[in-house]
């Protein structure tokens, strides 16, 4: 009996085109716009529309944040960053750079960030337009790179647009691009997208060398911003899905397209987490690291300051507060201020449950729908490092901290829309209206936004009207009009500041206006603020500055004992970081006459950085103590330094001819 034949499928035309030789031409540019499989195109095999979505998703996104042009930088981070930077303003050098890399300013070490700033003001000075253009240039990479990534990891066009367009123009996400001092959230994303993009080429085609370019992409984005601790855990979802790298997980995992590398055969949960060490490694250090500058930066809040009861409660409340917003992004501001008193029960109790119950819906529905657990465990995981589980500065919760988390929710609810249009394939022009509808107000609510970012006058007196005894914001209003020369209005502020002022970790206040009466020579009521804010110290930062300052409103006061008292204190609390207040205590006791005391100092400061001008001053107290060999020897290395300064020159000639007259006494 003849055996029937077994009918074979013939292979797809898609899995025929992968796996053929292409030969070895160049392609022309229709070929290359059109998508045809093994072409140069960018965007991968498919049709135009793919390079069109790109187009539009730019164009909408800088048509969205164009009004930012018009913004001024902010007196809030700014200064620090921009503006009163001597560095950055220096532009790119050599120095400078090798400074990005060493430094702990701003309390944090980010060195590509620095480097950014370095190289706006290297070609655009200070004019803030550019800074501002620069960031929304960024921004738009970001967009393109999420839709890429998220198309090129599932092969869904339209959900990849659509969790693009939302991260695009979704208002929350105003306070990352508007901001200038927020360049690193930008800058670490950029890599964060970069590191998911090498991580897939990895998992479709293992090799050292893919591997070595995951690490390097998360390297450098930890070197903008260390948010990137958590990715290590986002790439774990991914294993999940949509890549379907967990051995019998595989569901998920969407077939490689055209052109494409066939994926890796999925790999145990053991090896996967092996692989991530590295990556882990990576997060540990930038973590200590980051600890170190937070310590050294005096940014973190004392934690016996702040219950553990009270932290927990702001946790699982800005948890739910980030979902609010995102639902409904009114009333946003630049400064959400922690109340240490607690929040409400109720509004605890509710928070707790929403977010139980749906964590709880997202693992019911892990099979089935996938990737709501991994948009939910994105949004949970990566708001970690910043949720408040150890309190950093002065906000409750932050809007450019949902930057990065909520990317998990836009694809939670891109794919659960998809899937549901699929089922019912009848409302498909529907949702597609509605989507369109919303992603213009979304770009309008926006623009709207942008306005509140003119200026610093806007921005505060802004968190002021839509935040409830917004103390921070009174506080920071006040500067802002204290620079501008309005006293009375700044004192009005202050004290508005302190009347609401919630808890002691709020020392700002005190300081600026013990500052201000500084400032006015009222010397004795500048030192009684001083001394109440380190009373109620804000954290190292507030009583490192409070020390440096009232010594010297005592040693305006002509009160040399008490201001060297906290000159000393300075230089105890961060002797690494008091070159410049030993150098004031060392010139003021020269000349109090205690020479002996002020040439320790002067040498403790040279030991640390050599300057010319701390030679000349050693040379100054060297010659009041006869000690003319000496003195002979420090104006020599000033000369060395700054060969052509006529001071330096004379006052050399000067001690050579009293040590010659020295000399010539000591012989008769």
């Amino acid at each position: 009996m003849k055996r029937k034949p077994i009918s074979r499928r013939p292979p797809r035309r898609e899995d025929r085109i992968a796996n053929r030789k292409l030969p070895g031409r160049k392609f022309s540019l229709p070929e290359i716009i059109q998508g045809n499989p093994g072409s140069a195109n960018p965007f991968g095999p498919g049709d135009i529309r793919r390079l069109w979505i790109g187009v539009f998703l730019v164009v909408f996104t800088v048509a969205a944040y164009l009004p930012v042009r018009h913004c001024d930088f902010v007196n809030y981070d700014d200064t620090g960053y921009v503006t009163v930077n001597g560095r950055v303003q220096n532009g790119l050098s050599v120095d400078n750079v090798k400074w990005a890399f060493t430094t702990f300013s701003a309390a944090n070490w980010h060195p590509l960030t620095w480097i950014s700033h370095m190289a706006d003001m290297h070609f655009f000075g200070l004019n803030p337009a550019a800074h501002h253009l620069s960031s929304v240039f960024f921004h738009c990479i970001n967009v393109l790179l999420l839709f890429l990534v998220l198309r090129r990891m599932t092969g869904a066009v339209w959900k990849s647009a659509a969790v693009a367009a939302l991260f695009a123009l979704h208002p929350q996400n105003v306070e990352s691009v508007a901001w200038i001092s927020e360049r690193k959230n930008l800058l670490s994303t950029l890599f964060w997208l970069a590191t998911m993009w090498s991580y897939v080429s990895y998992a479709r085609m293992p090799s050292a060398r893919r591997y070595l370019e995951v690490v390097m992409m998360m390297a450098l984005g930890l070197m903008a911003k260390p948010m990137l601790v958590t990715l290590p855990f986002v790439l774990l979802l991914l294993d999940f899905w949509p890549l379907g790298q967990v051995q019998g997980l595989t569901s998920g995992r969407v077939p490689a397209g055209p052109g494409e590398p066939r994926y890796a055969p999925p790999r145990p949960i053991a090896v996967l987490l092996l692989e991530k060490v590295p990556l882990l490694a990576l997060s540990v250090a930038s973590a200590l690291i980051t600890l170190r500058a937070q310590e050294n930066g005096q940014a973190i809040a004392s934690l016996s300051a702040v219950p553990l009861a009270v932290r927990l409660e702001n946790v699982v409340t800005s948890y739910a507060i980030y979902l609010y917003r995102m639902v409904w992004p009114v009333r946003l501001a630049i400064i959400y201020p922690f109340r240490i008193q607690g929040m409400a029960a109720l509004q605890v109790a509710v928070s707790a449950v929403a977010l139980v119950l749906i964590t709880a819906w997202a693992v019911w529905r892990l099979r089935r729908q996938p990737y709501l657990a991994v948009g939910w465990f994105w949004f949970l995981g990566t708001l970690v490092p910043v949720i408040g589980l150890v309190q950093i500065g002065m906000q409750a919760n932050a809007d450019r901290y949902a930057y990065v988390p909520l990317i998990g929710i836009f694809i939670a609810l891109a794919w659960a829309i998809g899937d549901w249009v699929e089922r019912f394939p009848q409302a498909r022009n529907l949702v597609a209206a509605a989507t369109v509808a919303c992603l213009l107000l979304l770009g309008l609510r926006t623009r709207d936004q942008i306005r509140y970012w003119h200026d610093s006058k806007a921005l505060f007196n802004h968190a002021i009207d839509v935040v409830h005894d917004n103390f921070v914001a009174y506080n920071n209003l006040g500067q802002t009009v204290e620079i501008e020369g309005h006293y009375d209005q700044a004192y009005a502020l202050y004290a508005k500041a302190l009347q609401l002022k919630p808890n002691i970790l709020y020392s700002s206040t005190l300081f600026n206006v013990g500052s201000l009466k500084l400032t006015e020579k009222k010397y004795n009521e500048a030192v009684g603020y001083f001394e109440d804010a380190l009373r109620y110290p804000e954290g190292f930062r507030s009583t490192l500055i409070t020390h440096q300052t009232l010594g010297a409103a005592y040693q305006a006061e002509h009160d040399y004992k008490h201001a060297e008292e906290h000159f000393r204190e300075v230089m105890r609390l961060a002797p690494e970081r008091a070159g410049n207040t030993r150098l004031n205590l060392a010139i003021m006791l020269a000349m109090r006459g205690r020479y002996d005391d002020a040439i320790v100092l002067y040498r403790e400061n040279l030991a640390a950085s050599e300057e010319p001008w701390t030679y000349f001053l050693l040379a100054s107290a060297q010659e009041k103590t006869e000690d003319f060999v000496e003195a002979e020897k420090s104006l020599r290395s000033a000369l060395r330094m700054k060969p052509n300064n006529i001071q330096y020159q004379k006052e050399l000639q000067k001690v050579i001819v009293r040590e010659a007259a020295k000399k010539s006494a000591a012989q008769n």
